[in-house]
């Protein structure tokens, strides 16, 4: 809520009845339901007289899709959203693809918007890295087999958000 000095700036007298709109901007926590009324008490200067008053919105953010927001102080884990992620160990035996073939799952989180995921395949053994990009619609869930980007090899892979354009963003939905 802006100080009551500014509140003053640019204020005239007004005829008795008639009202007076401000706009506000709230950032609200990860775990706030939608629907829930949020309410800040504060000072209001009109014509020089200070009063209180009581600024109120109500939550009206989609429902969160799958896999939901974790909480900021959660520990990392292999089962929450995130702008990087790190699958520890793959394989991909193009030959024996049945018993040596890692399957990657990866989900877009967010309800509304898109999400780009640039895939690294680095190798265990040579630390070369083969890579490539995912576009996950809204609520999307993509499952990728390791012999289909990178055959023959053993080691871990690196998801990160990115803008269309390639460049990493600060996502943490997907």
């Amino acid at each position: 809520m802006p100080a009551a000095s500014s509140l003053q700036e640019g204020v005239s007298a007004f005829a008795a009845g008639t009202g007076l709109m401000a706009t506000y901007q709230a950032q609200i926590a990860n775990n706030v339901a939608a629907g829930t009324q949020l309410c800040a008490p504060g000072p209001a200067v009109f014509s020089g007289q200070t009063s209180t008053s009581t600024a109120c919105l109500t939550v009206n953010a989609p429902a969160v899709g799958p896999g939901g927001l974790s909480n900021d102080l959660n520990q990392v884990s292999a089962q929450k959203a995130g702008s990087i992620l790190m699958y520890p160990i793959y394989t991909s035996d193009a030959s024996n693809a049945a018993s040596q073939n890692a399957r990657l799952s990866i989900t877009n989180t967010n309800p509304s918007r898109t999400a780009y995921v640039h895939l690294f395949f680095v190798d265990g053994s040579s630390c070369s890295v083969a890579d490539s990009y995912l576009c996950l619609t809204p609520n999307q869930t993509a499952g990728i087999m390791a012999s289909d980007v990178d055959p023959g090899t053993a080691g871990y892979v690196v998801a990160i958000a990115t803008d269309s354009g390639g460049c990493p963003i600060n996502f943490n939905y997907c």
